[in-house]
């Protein structure tokens, strides 16, 4: 929930929302190490669902990373830290962690729905596996998501196809907004 939005002429905006006592999906994997496949799972629906809250606005995050998912004690997720978030579309130097950096976002290319789409699945493999998909310099991170396939042999068959749409190279071949991800996930 969203108490206020306050903004100061040069010096930039603030968002009021709820306070969320829990924990980091990276503190959680630090401490207890990856997650099963259900909880994972769970986790990555309730990003999905605040994505899908910020598109329909439309903004995108632009930096989704277990740091910014946040776990309450009832096992609630919430997305955080939309401190570099801009309207869907706007085209502006590519900022956001290059652990989960979307391939077209080493180019600067504009911030899509797709590109969070992206880092959230990296997210994904991540409470899997409990590392990130690519690792690395700057330099063989960015050519690891533009070129490198995603190594989706290192997790459960049963989400290979969920990992390899979600973190697609060609934006066009991710699924097109964070509903339909839920919508795929209820299904399956």
């Amino acid at each position: 929930r969203i108490f206020d939005f306050v903004e100061e002429p040069g010096r930039g905006v603030a968002v009021v929302t709820v306070l969320v006592e829990g924990v980091s999906l990276r503190e959680m994997i630090t401490r207890r190490g990856p997650l099963g496949a259900e909880a994972a799972l769970v986790v990555l629906k309730d990003t999905m669902l605040g994505l899908a809250a910020a598109h329909s606005l439309p903004v995108t995050h632009r930096d989704i990373k277990p740091d910014n998912v946040l776990i309450d004690a009832e096992g609630w997720c919430t997305l955080t830290d939309f401190d570099i978030v801009v309207k869907a579309g706007k085209r502006v130097p590519a900022r956001g962690t290059p652990l989960y950096l979307a391939p077209e976002r080493w180019d600067g290319v504009s911030s899509a729905p797709t590109s969070d789409i992206y880092a959230a699945t990296a997210t994904l493999w991540e409470s899997l596996t409990g590392k990130p998909p690519f690792s690395g310099g700057l330099r063989r991170l960015r050519r690891q998501h533009k070129s490198a396939a995603v190594p989706v042999d290192r997790v459960d068959q049963a989400l290979q196809g969920l990992i390899a749409s979600g973190m697609a190279k060609d934006p066009a071949e991710r699924p097109q907004s964070a509903r339909s991800v839920v919508h795929d996930l209820e299904a399956a």
